[in-house]
């Protein structure tokens, strides 16, 4: 499994650029979301089946996950999966994705758009 690493740059697209306080909160945010995964016992969180490869988490604490994976603790999650605050599978979310891959996750700002790159 490849490591995850966060860069620090600001810059998201050609022409779109985060204020340094915003994306500091997000860099933060996304730590604290990586290290509340990583604490989380794998009986909470189910096993995957193939790589995880992006991890996003919402307001309310949800975390949703990509990668190459088809089953999360025996589940069906094709490539992308939603875990609740908890660390449990949210078993209400299942969107059915196709292709072979989810490599890239984003939220919208509002919080009510998941972005998924990769399939």
């Amino acid at each position: 499994m490849k490591p995850l690493t966060l860069s620090l740059s600001r810059r998201l697209s050609p022409t779109f650029r985060v204020p340094a306080a915003k994306w500091l909160m997000l860099c933060l945010s996304i730590a604290m979301s990586l290290r509340t995964f990583a604490q989380t016992p794998s009986s909470s969180i189910g096993i995957a089946d193939g790589e995880v490869r992006a991890i996003v988490r919402d307001a309310s604490g949800s975390i949703y996950l990509g990668g190459t994976f088809t089953t999360i603790n025996g589940q069906t999650r094709n490539r992308l999966a939603r875990l609740n605050a908890n660390g449990t599978l949210d078993a209400t979310w299942n969107p059915g994705v196709t292709g072979t891959s989810v490599n890239a996750l984003a939220l919208s700002p509002e919080g009510t758009t998941l972005y998924v790159g990769g399939l």
